[in-house]
């Protein structure tokens, strides 16, 4: 995860995942996600885990997350934002986003 968040981030001409408003990732468990925040130097407000409504949802996990942070008016136009969507077999895709 590390390598591909800074993968994302130099092919979209930034430093690391700190220069985003947001970092999404897949809402698979809490424990993960808690592991990840630290060695990704992400502080927890720009880096949200919403699992206590649904848990992980498999595919789902961003656009439910995408869907509530709209809802709640957390994302705002103008924002950048990387999406990490990762699963079974190994499989991972990140992008960078803008809010409009």
């Amino acid at each position: 995860m590390p390598r591909l968040v800074n993968e994302v981030a130099e092919l979209d001409g930034r430093s690391g995942p700190q220069d985003y408003d947001w970092l999404l990732l897949h809402q698979a468990t809490f424990k993960m996600l808690d592991v990840l925040r630290p060695r990704l130097a992400i502080a927890p407000e720009k880096m949200p885990i919403r699992l206590s409504d649904g848990g992980n949802t498999v595919s789902c996990t961003l656009p439910i997350l995408i869907d509530q942070m709209r809802r709640s008016g957390e994302l705002k136009s103008g924002q950048r934002s990387m999406l990490i969507g990762f699963g079974v077999g190994w499989s991972w895709a990140g992008c960078a986003w803008s809010i409009s």
